[in-house]
């Protein structure tokens, strides 16, 4: 059967307007099969931001996906507009490695030495779970995309590196260790709450937001700082704003050459996709990172009232 052309339109704006898009059964925060929920956990470990689109919403496109991928189930991943696959294969490229490769996180050697502080207060803690606990193996350390971190007893893995620190041994899977240099893990006991606190100087800084006003005057002191419009290309060319670049004729290449420690802004129609585009790379280690708030319209309602707003 064929794909109804503005179904096919309709799925194709999906998967060129983010990075990342994920066909899914719910959401993220919800998601209502195993399957869906088992790529999202993964997805979330890798990267801090996706574009997700919940089939159960909309039949059409539910179906047309299939057909769209030649792939019979769902979920369903694309990266950079190229699909991935299903739950399965997508988790047998996190066993793998593959997803390092394909989220370009570079592998660390498993003889790397880790500057991790642990202090005593913690180094007591963690003996006290060994001495009363014969069974445990090794203390887990994992950090995901947002930088949140959690501490469990599990087994050595195929691709596990292991810091010994305070003698006390540490395993972390081949991502959590690109983010866990020069950190502390202390104990802390305040009144009747207690627990690890760990201190991660490696966790990007906030995005910050920049109203419209804010830019101008900035563009007009020609402050060095580079304005990305992430918008489709259809958006566009109904209107831009002047000396503004077009986020998506700039390759991987040369987005990865960008200057990571240089003002650069991002904006989009009202200043959500531009939110999510800003937060990844701010999780790439860009330390400048602004969001237009409101977006164009907001610039073409007190900049510049002889924009088109749409």
């Amino acid at each position: 059967m064929l794909l109804n052309i503005k179904i096919k339109e309709k799925i194709i704006n999906y998967i060129n307007r983010e990075k990342i898009a994920l066909f899914i059964k719910g959401t993220p925060q919800e998601p209502q099969c195993g399957f869906s929920a088992k790529i999202i956990e993964i997805l979330d470990f890798f990267v801090s931001d996706y574009v997700s689109i919940n089939v159960l919403e909309d039949e059409q496109v539910r179906n047309g996906i299939k057909e769209y991928s030649n792939w019979p189930t769902i979920p369903q991943l694309y990266v950079d507009q190229k699909f991935i696959g299903g739950s399965d294969v997508v988790s047998q490229m996190y066993d793998n490695g593959e997803l390092l490769e394909l989220f370009n996180i570079k592998k660390i050697s498993k003889n790397f030495i880790f500057n991790i502080k642990i202090t005593n207060d913690a180094k007591n803690k963690f003996i006290n779970f060994l001495q009363n606990n014969n069974k445990i193996s090794y203390f887990r350390l994992t950090i995901n995309a947002k930088f949140e971190h959690k501490l469990s007893i599990s087994i050595l893995k195929q691709n596990d590196v292991i810091s010994k620190n305070n003698d006390i041994s540490l395993i972390l899977d081949p991502v959590s260790a690109t983010r866990v240099n020069n950190i502390i893990i202390d104990y802390k006991q305040i009144g009747f709450k207690e627990g690890f606190k760990i201190i991660n100087p490696n966790k990007p800084p906030k995005i910050k937001q920049i109203n419209a006003l804010e830019l101008k005057r900035k563009i007009d002191n020609k402050d060095k700082l580079m304005v990305f419009d992430v918008r489709t290309k259809e958006e566009w060319d109904i209107v831009h704003i002047k000396n503004t670049y077009f986020f998506r004729d700039f390759s991987s290449e040369q987005k990865n050459k960008l200057n990571k420690h240089k003002m650069i802004v991002f904006l989009c129609h009202h200043g959500m996709r531009s939110q999510r585009i800003a937060e990844s790379f701010r999780m790439n280690g860009f330390t400048n990172v602004y969001n237009l708030i409101g977006g164009i319209d907001e610039w073409s309602r007190n900049i510049d009232t002889t924009l088109v707003r749409y």
